[in-house]
């Protein structure tokens, strides 16, 4: 995989609408970090906010926007896991990191509204 192609931790389509229209582009979000990082899972609540879940290595910027909102892992060898919410617009509300010495990893996120 290119250098390039691991940095892209995230590109964030949030498609709102009814399915039976024709949807449209809300807005999208691309991230990236120093080493390696996947998005696991995203949810949206009934205020149209994002919450997406992931894993990563390294250093990684989860916002955004001009801003920077870095989490670092514990260590390079291990996984660690993330949480970040959107609002509506796409700008981060808040994120945060969970690890430690061993390998964390985030499988999916339920709303319960």
């Amino acid at each position: 995989m290119s250098a390039i192609l691991r940095k892209i931790i995230f590109i964030g389509f949030c498609l709102f609408g009814n399915i039976a229209s024709t949807q449209t582009l809300d807005w999208v979000n691309q991230y990236s970090s120093s080493v390696e990082e996947y998005i696991r899972d995203i949810a949206i609540d009934h205020q149209t906010n994002c919450y997406v879940v992931g894993n990563f290595r390294g250093t990684l910027d989860l916002d955004p926007a001009l801003g920077v909102h870095n989490v670092i892992s514990h260590d390079l060898n291990d996984d660690d896991f993330f949480i970040t919410k959107f609002d509506s617009t796409g700008a981060l509300d808040w994120g945060f990191k969970i690890g430690d010495s061993l390998s964390q990893a985030a499988v999916e996120i339920e709303l319960i509204n």
